[in-house]
């Protein structure tokens, strides 16, 4: 299967039950086998195959999954996943596409060759889902800067139904398959005035328990959690967060690229663990959109990285930061660099 299709939407059912997109540097692999997409795994060209517990493992989670007002989930507490509405939302088209610029904004404000040079080729890809019985209509945008193992993901909702709907809470990254809680250590870093980007660890097991699933048929409800606070999103904590493999040395580092309130969450589903970027929530930050008939509302950006443990990641986050930065003759004319202290 062809990685581009030249901007041609797919609106007819896959002709593969699996799709891989990406490039050479980072490889998204989605199941297609049922009416709602999967996200099964993203990788590096070079990182550990994946053992048979978890191919085995059936792919649980949605592309997106988002709370409505009056609308069920399979529990009552917050998290990202688990919501009616994810199940419900059904493939409707998918497309991919390979061009300059992080956006097309940034590719038709920039406009000149040295702007395409300096923000190389970017890939897209874009599903579209749809719920029949709210009309809702998702749109889920993947993007990754050529050459460099970094996933930018968010998430457009339009209204296509004869009522308004209320958000309650909406992803802009919902990621399964990653290794077993027993494997992975979860990174946080606590960020205050003088005292800035502070990273500490723990095993993800000391936020989530292992109540064996096979057993009681279940994950339990625990999570490691941080939201941000309103209008000073990095008091506290950065918008930001990693897991570490403790023995092959991957690692999985991410951001969200929001001003204002933000959520993130690890979990376990199905024995694996699923990463859930987004914000802000009606239940930590007292949100809601109301979307009338034909209206739309896009997430911010979050920003995915892979590389050879914390080091690495970092570094392919800091290539993805500076090609992502808007075009401005500052960048190449300025020789200093001031570094403010209103960190919040």
């Amino acid at each position: 299967m062809p990685q581009h299709d030249s901007h041609q939407w797919t609106d007819a059912f896959p002709w593969s039950l699996s799709y891989r997109w990406g490039h050479s540097a980072l490889t998204a692999d989605f199941d297609l086998s049922g009416e709602t997409p999967r996200l099964l795994r993203v990788r590096r060209p070079d990182d550990p195959e994946p053992g048979p517990e978890e191919t085995e493992a059936a792919p649980s989670l949605p592309l997106v999954d988002l709370v409505l007002l009056g609308d069920d989930a399979d529990w009552a507490g917050p998290r990202f996943t688990g919501t009616a509405i994810g199940a419900r939302l059904k493939y409707r088209a998918h497309h991919s596409t390979c061009d300059p610029g992080p956006d097309n904004a940034t590719a038709e404000r920039s406009g000149s060759a040295a702007s395409s040079a300096e923000h190389g080729r970017w890939h897209r890809l874009t599903f579209e889902l749809h719920d029949p019985a709210t009309g809702l209509t998702a749109f889920v945008e993947y993007a990754s800067p050529d050459g460099t193992s970094v996933l930018r993901s968010r998430v457009r909702l339009r209204n296509d139904g004869p009522g308004s709907l209320t958000v309650r809470s909406l992803g802009s990254l919902l990621l399964g398959g990653l290794p077993s809680p027993d494997d992975l250590s979860v990174l946080r870093a606590r960020n205050d005035g003088l005292a800035e980007g502070r990273w500490y660890t723990e095993p993800l097991r000391d936020s989530v328990p292992d109540v064996n699933h096979e057993v009681h048929g279940g994950t339990g409800h625990a999570e490691a959690l941080l939201a941000g606070r309103a209008g000073r999103p990095t008091d506290g904590h950065l918008a930001m967060g990693a897991l570490q493999h403790r023995t092959d040395d991957r690692c999985w580092l991410w951001q969200i690229e929001s001003a204002s309130s933000w959520v993130w969450e690890v979990g376990e589903s199905a024995g694996q663990t699923y990463l859930a970027l987004g914000g802000p929530t009606h239940d930590d930050h007292q949100w809601r959109q109301v979307l009338p008939p034909g209206a739309e509302f896009t997430t911010e950006w979050a920003a995915l990285a892979l590389g050879d443990r914390f080091g690495g990641a970092l570094a392919a986050l800091t290539s993805y930061r500076r090609v992502v930065r808007r075009p401005h003759p500052d960048h190449t004319r300025l020789p200093v660099i001031f570094n403010g202290c209103n960190n919040a």
